[in-house]
C-alpha cells in the first residue's frame, strides 16, 4: 500500500457522510443556490473532515500496539505498518490545525 492510500484510509472517508449534516441548514435555507453561501457551507464540512481524521489518527497513533494485537484494527495502516507514526503525527497536527483555523476564514 502506497502512502497516499494509506492516508486515506487512515482518514476513515466513509464516516464522512455524518459531516454533511453541516450542510443541512444550506439546504433549508432561502440561500441553497448563492454560491457564498454554498461555498462557505462547503468549506465548513471540509473542516469537520479534516477535524475527525485528525481525531481518528491521533487515535490510532494512540492505540497502535491494541490494534495489533485486534483481528481487525491490525488491518489499519498504522498498525499494519503501511503508514509510520511519525506521519500520521505530522499528518494528524495539520488536519487538526485545518479543522480548527478554518473557521477563522469563514467568519
Amino acid at each position: 500500500m502506497n502512502t497516499a492510500t494509506a492516508i486515506v484510509k487512515t482518514l476513515r472517508p466513509r464516516q464522512w457522510v455524518k459531516n454533511a449534516f453541516v450542510l443541512a441548514p444550506l439546504v433549508f435555507s432561502r440561500h441553497l443556490f448563492d454560491s457564498a453561501y454554498a461555498l462557505d457551507a462547503l468549506l465548513a464540512a471540509a473542516a469537520f473532515c479534516a477535524a475527525s481524521g485528525s481525531v481518528y489518527t491521533f487515535n490510532d497513533v494512540r492505540d497502535v500496539e491494541e490494534d495489533r494485537l485486534h483481528p481487525v484494527k491490525c488491518q489499519r495502516p498504522i498498525a499494519a505498518g503501511h503508514l509510520s507514526i511519525g506521519t500520521a503525527r505530522v499528518l494528524a497536527l495539520v488536519l487538526a490545525a485545518v479543522g480548527l483555523l478554518a473557521p477563522l476564514v469563514l467568519n
